[in-house]
């Protein structure tokens, strides 16, 4: 009796075990890729940077089986709008590798500062291909927004026009904005560009300096903004 009640307590074990690894979730979909960059825009504006290139990294997320040893690629293209390959963005691989054991990769997109005032714009795709297949298209900005950004798609907006007075621009001290005055003050000073997007650097201390020191500077050297000579704020001729 005793040994048919082990029997059957070791049975359903047994059974139970199976059933546990029948349970167990396994990948059965399809290999995916997606871009995974929140937003499906971004933005370069060249007036604030110094240099004349900048990449924008675009980071593509995947899913799907990983074989140990073996690397997966990505297949992209970059369909451009009003810009020009070479002259202001540098072509694209055909394919990206996504090395074995890992679940994303980057592709750089290298823009190039504009020779005109016109706004370039490039799209970067992803291309179906053998190792991914691209069903997640695209995602809301937050739960429950009927606002939708794509998931295969990025686009690159970029320009060398100033189009507004950055937001540490204080008009008592530098007057009136213009995108040459801007230039000159970071050429003459020699101060980034990126430096007029910082509260914390452009204390009322370091504003007072730089206007001063660029109204001695124009005293001296004279430059035409438009129709009229280049002058600092107001405050600074009281």
């Amino acid at each position: 009796m005793n040994k048919t009640i082990l029997l059957c307590l070791a049975l359903t074990c047994l059974l139970s075990l199976v059933g546990c690894e029948q349970k167990i979730d396994t990948w059965s979909g399809q290999n995916v890729a997606y871009i995974n960059m929140e937003v499906d825009s971004t933005v370069v504006s060249f007036a604030y940077l110094d240099e004349d290139v900048d990449t924008v990294s675009v980071e593509i997320t995947v899913m799907g089986d990983v074989e140990e040893g073996v690397s997966r690629y990505v297949e992209v293209k970059l369909v451009e709008k009003n810009a020009t390959a070479g002259e202001d963005y540098e072509t694209l691989a055909e394919r990206y590798e996504v090395p074995s054991g890992e679940t994303s990769c980057v592709i750089p997109v290298v823009v190039k500062r504009p020779n005109d005032e016109s706004d370039k714009e490039v799209i970067l795709e992803l291309v179906e291909n053998n190792d991914f297949h691209l069903y997640y298209e695209d995602d809301v900005l937050t739960s429950g927004s009927a606002v939708v950004y794509s998931k295969t798609t990025h686009r690159i907006l970029f320009n060398n026009v100033m189009k507004e007075a950055p937001n540490t621009w204080n008009v008592y001290y530098f007057g009136t904005f213009s995108p040459l005055k801007f230039e000159t003050i970071c050429t003459v000073m020699e101060i980034p560009r990126t430096s007029f997007l910082s509260a914390s650097y452009m204390g009322s201390g370091r504003i007072s300096y730089i206007a001063n020191y660029m109204k001695a500077y124009l005293d001296e050297h004279p430059i035409m903004d438009g129709d009229k000579e280049m002058r600092m704020g107001d405050f600074l001729y009281q």
